[in-house]
């Protein structure tokens, strides 16, 4: 989110700090036209990927959450191993000194980030919007409140059945 605000912040400025030297016939030579692309970021498209290029980072994640990768015997260095494969050359992707196969750093705008891997995948796996549920849990279908393990109140059912 902090990736994304600097993102816009800096699209602003330099846009707009362009268009005022061009308007005022300061950027005869195009210099400030030319930094329109300076508000790019590389952590983002590290981590959210690139339209028609990669998926980032959330994308290798959300590939092994679907998989069914968090249930192999060790997680945080499967998951680290293809995060190195596919962005270990990119120019906002740290290896990590100690722990490389657990441990990744993203080097965003205000500086490197190091992550630890482990639980990633089953993490995402296991995520629920809150608006789907409370959804489900309005709907008067026996099944689908069997399903969520609640009653018609949305009160977690007690073991007994009753």
């Amino acid at each position: 989110c902090n990736e994304r605000m600097q993102q816009y912040f800096n699209r602003q400025v330099f846009a707009c700090e362009a268009e005022e030297y061009e308007a005022e016939g300061f950027d005869t030579d195009g210099h400030w036209r030319r930094l329109l692309g300076a508000y790019q970021l590389p952590a983002l498209a590290l981590l959210e990927g690139e339209a028609n290029k990669s998926t980032g980072i959330f994308g290798v994640i959300n590939d092994r959450s679907r998989c069914g990768f968090e249930h192999s015997k060790d997680k945080s260095e499967g998951l680290v191993d293809s995060i190195v494969a596919s962005y270990g050359k990119h120019p906002a992707f740290c290896k990590a000194s100690r722990n490389p196969g657990r441990v990744f750093g993203v080097r965003h705008f205000a500086g490197e980030v190091f992550y630890e891997a482990a639980q990633f995948v089953g993490k995402n796996a296991s995520a629920h919007r809150p608006d789907i549920v409370e959804f489900l849990r309005a709907s008067v279908s026996t099944f689908v409140q069997e399903l969520l393990g609640s009653d018609a109140d949305g009160s977690p059912q007690s073991g007994d059945g009753a």
